[in-house]
């Protein structure tokens, strides 16, 4: 039977058509030409549905509605369900009794999402609510066969035949039980990180009856350190603008909900900071600080001057009706204290382990004694530690000894073995050289990649030496914590969060050393 020529009105609930995914419940915003405006339950992502990918969910749920292991599709069931309870409908025009679509729920169908989101991996994000009814509703989950796995870029290796000779190996497994996440551009985009789970749950109460109640997380909430340190990376930019004028804009949270919480009294408020969405796009990393200045120094300038009949002549600056108390604020900052501590030592342990692996292995493979089992052994577990691209620059002589491992053949003329030891020792020689290989590789997908016609090695030195540049004034505590890029917005941040927090630096026995003519042994022995 043919879709009958209606159209669906803003509240509707709907199933809604994605290519590679299973049909995905969505409330309709509105609609925009040919196509409807949604807004997916369970991520709050938004996307623009032809009229032909859309259909109302009571009435074709028995058949759309697969039953799959998957977090995030089922939050969307649960919401869009309470929603209908709440609603006593899900907008269509003659409720239940209407006929089924005539939908295959298998269909490969194409969607045109906004113009300023790319498809990531989806995440949770914003529930819809609304005035209604009762009604029950049942949910029941299991894998869809409609999951399509992340897209990862691929690093396109061009040094000394890497291509033809490498055995590939993930570092990240992709989950294909999660469907993508619609991220925002630069301006509109949210981190790509794990949702922590967190004890509050705070909502907002929206004074407009004709718009749906959307929740704030606490994820969303900025607080008054927090927008301290925006100020004062808007003062550092300033200060340094010939760099940060250069610099694209760096990643960081962005939500329309965010807001200053605070307390009024006993009442929670919370003040919005962006009073436009979506934000405007940012030429470079100095427009971005600037704006971030901005909209805090206004936000806390909001809350020194707030008077209780502010909320009444400014609702769109305001949000009220907060479920969170001041305790439950304190434990907010310290949690995040917490959190960033715990990444920042497990960074630094990796770090440490990855310094360790190094000069372990170039003292089993020296000149007048080599032990290429052991090397071999060390290799491997290198290759499985979660290095990251600063690690790399903060040791490239690490790399280095990787990169000349790949010749090792050893001193075998200046040992005194037999011939099945020799015949032995060339083995164990050549998996050395296959294993170096691979964490060559590895270290290659983890580094920016270099210029069109640029080689590898190459455009490391020249990361390497800029590095240094930037690093020569730093102290050695300074430099030991450095987790991130030294003029990144991260790393100030970083650096702001470590004045609350104390952390015990370990005395470095062994310091780098940059001239390489004191590192005899086997491995500069065969970089010839």
């Amino acid at each position: 039977m043919k879709k009958e020529e209606h159209h669906f009105k803003e509240g509707d609930k709907v199933f809604a058509k994605i290519k590679g995914y299973p049909p995905w419940p969505a409330i309709v915003l509105e609609e925009t030409g040919k196509k409807y405006k949604v807004k997916f339950y369970g991520t709050g992502e938004i996307g623009h549905i032809k009229f032909e990918d859309l259909f109302y969910y009571t009435r074709n749920k028995q058949k759309l509605l697969k039953p799959i292991k998957r977090k995030e599709f089922n939050d969307s069931v649960k919401e869009i369900e309470e929603a209908i309870r709440k609603a006593g409908t899900d907008g269509s025009p003659d409720n239940e009794n209407e006929k089924e679509d005539n939908v295959d729920s298998n269909d490969s169908l194409t969607t045109d999402l906004d113009s300023s989101v790319k498809i990531g991996k989806r995440k949770r994000s914003l529930s819809v609510s609304a005035k209604a009814k009762k009604r029950k509703a049942s949910i029941s989950g299991e894998e869809s066969s409609n999951a399509s796995p992340v897209n990862e870029d691929s690093f396109k290796l061009k040094e000394e035949n890497i291509i033809k000779n490498k055995q590939e190996r993930k570092e990240n497994i992709k989950d294909e039980d999660k469907p993508k996440e619609i991220e925002r551009n630069v301006n509109d985009k949210a981190v790509t990180t794990p949702e922590k789970k967190s004890p509050l749950k705070p909502s907002v109460t929206v004074n407009k009856v004709d718009k749906p109640v959307e929740s704030i997380q606490p994820k969303d909430f900025v607080l008054e350190k927090d927008l301290e340190a925006f100020i004062a990376y808007g003062e550092f930019v300033e200060k340094h603008e010939d760099i940060y004028s250069k610099m694209p804009v760096e990643e960081r949270y962005d939500s329309e909900l965010q807001i200053l919480p605070f307390f009024s009294g006993k009442k929670a408020i919370g003040i919005k900071l962006h009073q436009t969405w979506p934000l405007k796009a940012f030429k470079n990393e100095l427009e971005r600080a600037l704006y971030d200045k901005e909209i805090a120094q206004s936000a806390l300038n909001l809350k020194t001057s707030f008077k209780q009949e502010q909320m009444q002549k400014n609702p769109n600056i305001y949000c009220e009706n907060l479920e969170i108390n001041e305790e439950s604020l304190d434990k907010l900052y310290e949690d995040k204290l917490m959190t960033f501590k715990t990444d920042l030592m497990t960074n630094l342990k990796t770090e440490a382990s990855l310094v360790e692996h190094d000069a372990s292995i170039k003292t089993c493979l020296n000149l007048d004694k080599a032990e290429p089992k052991k090397a071999i052994v060390l290799l491997e577990e290198m290759l499985d530690l979660q290095v990251s691209e600063i690690m790399l620059l903060k040791h490239a002589r690490v790399v280095d000894v990787v990169r000349r491992l790949r010749k090792y053949v050893g001193n075998i003329e200046s040992w005194n073995l037999t011939e099945e030891e020799k015949n032995i020792f060339k083995k164990d020689a050549e998996e050395v050289r296959n294993t170096a290989l691979k964490v060559y590789v590895k270290f290659m997908q983890i580094i920016s990649k270099p210029s069109e016609g640029e080689g590898f090695w190459d455009a490391f030195n020249d990361m390497s030496s800029k590095f240094r540049q930037e690093t020569k004034d730093l102290s050695e505590a300074e430099f030991y914590l450095l987790t991130s890029k030294p003029y990144s917005r991260k790393n100030f941040m970083n650096n702001y969060i470590l004045k609350e927090i104390p952390v015990d630096i370990p005395v470095q026995k062994n310091k780098e050393i940059d001239d390489e003519k004191t590192d005899k042994n086997e491995v500069d022995k065969n970089d010839k």
